[in-house]
């Protein structure tokens, strides 16, 4: 049975090293890699919008319903950033809204992966596993 001494010797540094990996995950984006993944996002929610209107004729009614479409789905904001990782590359958690509210495709979090080389942010879809296991 370890001593009093010992068991709080113990306890001090479990607590510091979860500080210490919780402040590894206190990163944020840089505004590239956040300007990366709001543009892969709206032109992944205008894709279908286009679809849609790709083989209607022009008419000026056709083109005002596109146009409000495109708007709608264009509004992308993101309501929550997490990053984890201090190596590359790193992983993101983000909560998604369009328009306010929930996005066309129903998945209001998303994960990427990020590899910022020379302050240009490349992004790859991610896992959530891969998010929650990265630790540094």
């Amino acid at each position: 049975m370890p001593t009093t001494a010992a068991s709080r010797t113990l306890a001090a540094g479990v607590i510091l090293l979860m500080l210490a990996v919780r402040w590894l995950h206190a990163w944020d984006l840089s505004p590239q890699a956040r300007e990366t993944i709001l543009t892969y996002l709206r032109n992944s929610y205008r894709a279908p919008v286009m679809a849609r209107y790709r083989d209607a004729a022009p008419t000026r009614e056709m083109v005002e319903q596109k146009s409000a479409a495109l708007e709608q789905v264009s509004d992308v904001t993101l309501s929550r950033v997490d990053v984890r990782g201090l190596l590359r590359p790193r992983y993101a958690r983000v909560e998604i809204q369009v328009n306010g509210k929930t996005p066309p495709d129903g998945k209001t979090v998303r994960y990427f992966e990020i590899d910022g080389v020379v302050g240009l942010a490349e992004h790859r879809a991610g896992s959530s596993w891969q998010y929650y296991f990265s630790l540094w």
